[in-house]
């Protein structure tokens, strides 16, 4: 299953690109995200600088647009309102992209603003002059092009400022204006398949069922995440073992899909203290398990082949954003 936030992070970047002079930051002018999203036409084809979080494939105004620009498709804004735009790097983007494996990068970019509709009608009139009329056109625009539309820049260059930490959000509020998540009720028909696994899967950790815990995730978790679960001492997963973790929460999709319960969805989390109010995920790319997380956490999936139509997916790193120093795990023996 590729994710929005894994499109952004990997889609190769093979469009047809306009001629234009060549464009520095001697001759760009500084322009934000927000202005070139809320108003791409007053911006196309001019050379700008722009400094934003960037997954090497977009460009977010804040982070705030990060969570609205992975969101479910029923959640989605305009482009303005998302805060987002494409980007395009002319040299070997392979550098960048390995670099925003590990969180969002503090980028600088200069290059030429663009559109992905100019870039279809392009590609579209470069297929005519070649083709025959009756040959049919099957677009295949790369990079994020490939997944969205709206306004891109073409870089030219660009920094990378490493200093720079982006962390995830906190809190019911952010939960309602961006998160993709909202706790699971007993009326929601994924419920009881979520409370179900939640207790199947802590019972596999705690009995240190090796067996049990491949066959919630369909046999398809990999040796080294069962072992990240089960053996590894200094794993988050370690308060699940001990039988020490504090309450389970549950939580469905925002998306309508989900919401409908066609098939059971959702994710589990468990507190590795004894309480996590205003510390739980606000969203599907915050429930991950590393050492800061004051939590871990497993999706549940469809898998309309098997039995109970869903199965388990346990992420190992720490997610896409860092953790807050105010809500991070904190040992009882440091």
């Amino acid at each position: 299953m590729i994710s929005i936030l894994a499109a952004l992070l990997f889609a190769s970047a093979q469009s047809p690109t306009p001629s234009t002079d060549v464009c520095s930051a001697s001759n760009a002018v500084p322009a934000s995200v927000a202005q070139i999203a809320r108003d791409p036409d007053n911006f196309v084809g001019r050379c700008v600088t722009v400094t934003a979080p960037s997954s090497a494939a977009a460009l977010f105004q804040d982070i705030d647009a990060i969570y609205l620009g992975t969101a479910p498709a029923p959640f989605e804004s305009a482009h303005g309102e998302r805060g987002r735009i494409g980007l395009y790097v002319l040299e070997d983007p392979s550098p960048l992209r390995e670099m925003a494996h590990n969180g969002p990068l503090h980028l600088t970019v200069t290059g030429t603003v663009d559109t992905c509709e100019a870039t279809m009608a392009r590609y579209r009139a470069a297929f005519e002059r070649k083709h025959a009329p009756n040959e049919i056109l099957i677009p295949s625009l790369g990079g994020y092009c490939h997944w969205f539309g709206g306004p891109v820049i073409r870089a030219t260059s660009y920094s990378v400022d490493l200093a720079a930490r982006f962390e995830r959000l906190t809190g019911e509020a952010k939960r309602r204006e961006v998160g993709d998540l909202v706790p699971a009720t007993p009326g929601m028909p994924s419920f009881g398949a979520l409370q179900s696994f939640a207790r199947e899967f802590a019972d596999a950790i705690r009995r240190q069922d090796r067996a049990a815990l491949s066959a919630l995730h369909d046999d398809q978790a990999s040796a080294a995440e069962l072992s990240y679960m089960l053996d590894v001492p200094d794993s988050p997963f370690a308060v699940l073992r001990s039988g020490e973790a504090g309450e389970a929460m549950l939580f469905a999709r925002r998306d309508a899909s989900a919401e409908r319960g066609e098939v059971p969805g959702g994710v589990i989390c468990f507190c590795r203290t004894a309480d996590c109010a205003g510390r739980w995920p606000i969203a599907r790319m915050d429930a991950g398990n590393g050492p800061e997380r004051p939590y871990v956490c497993t999706e549940l999936e469809p898998r309309d082949w098997r039995p109970r139509l869903a199965g388990l997916n346990t992420r190992i790193g720490p997610g896409w954003l860092a953790e807050p120093a105010g809500t991070a795990f904190r040992s009882p023996t440091r």
